[in-house]
């Protein structure tokens, strides 16, 4: 799960901005190539429209109940962290962790 997860996430600027659905999913099948699935595999899972539907419905849920309006978005103590620099995040990070402590 963890390694084809980081596959997408190292990729998603490169599969996520193609120029279409066909393209996006060819570059997703590319990275699942790439993690070890079989053609047929690939096939069942680009071609499971009940699990595309039950997927896009929990995020949703979740994005709308959190209010997450994109990615990474991080929330510590109920405030909301987004599209920050590595450096700017870690700040923030040790700012939380010197006022728990």
């Amino acid at each position: 799960f963890f390694g084809i997860t980081n596959l997408l996430f190292e990729n998603q600027q490169d599969w996520a901005r193609q120029a279409d659905g066909a393209a996006i999913a060819q570059a997703l099948r590319n990275i699942g190539k790439v993690a070890g699935l079989s053609d047929e595999e690939l096939d069942v899972c680009m071609t499971d429209a009940e699990k595309a539907q039950t997927l896009m419905a929990w995020y949703r849920t979740n994005g709308d109940a959190d209010n997450v309006q994109g990615t990474p978005t991080f929330r510590i103590n109920g405030e909301e962290y987004s599209n920050m620099t590595y450096e700017d995040f870690a700040a923030v990070l040790d700012e939380k962790i010197a006022e728990a402590n």
